[in-house]
């Protein structure tokens, strides 16, 4: 009997993460699209140019450089203004601003909630909270320079094909 019982409660603990993501995915792509009017395409021209698949190169926080190991990689999709991390062990996503003035702001809403070692964990916390310190922007040429008050990320362009 215990092991029914056990098997239900993981039944219904997996539907309910299911439905949470799903939940988050659907929010974010709610809110991400509410109240925007059409983009003036003047405003796009640098920021269009972004999206792409990138390698994280480097990351530093307030507590010095982050041990990436296997290095992490950032989707950005400028069309609808969201971005994904896969951080090692967890897929991360969430929305993103980015203005020609190059002021930044990201914003992490959701994770896959897989479980990893310690020391991958830690590094993953690390690099999503400097992710959300992230309060200006630069490119110099395949690399795109994300700078906070106690943060730093730099991006490499993946190639394609």
């Amino acid at each position: 009997m215990k092991s029914i019982y056990r098997r239900r409660s993981n039944d219904r603990a997996i539907a309910t993460r299911l439905y949470l993501l799903g939940f988050s995915i659907f929010s974010v792509a709610l809110f991400s699209s509410c109240g925007s009017a059409e983009p003036d395409p003047a405003e796009l021209s640098e920021t269009q140019e972004l999206g792409g698949l990138y390698t994280v190169d480097r990351a530093t926080d307030g507590r010095g450089p982050i041990e990436l190991g296997e290095p992490p990689t950032v989707s950005i999709d400028t069309e609808f203004g969201t971005l994904r991390v896969d951080a090692g062990c967890n897929d991360h996503f969430g929305s993103f601003t980015l203005a020609d003035s190059g002021l930044a702001s990201f914003t992490l809403a959701g994770q896959t909630n897989t479980t990893c070692d310690a020391a991958t964990e830690m590094s993953e916390r690390r690099l999503i909270a400097a992710f959300g310190d992230i309060g200006s922007w630069s490119v110099n040429g395949e690399r795109v320079e994300l700078i906070g008050d106690q943060s730093a990320l730099t991006l490499v362009i993946q190639p394609t094909g």
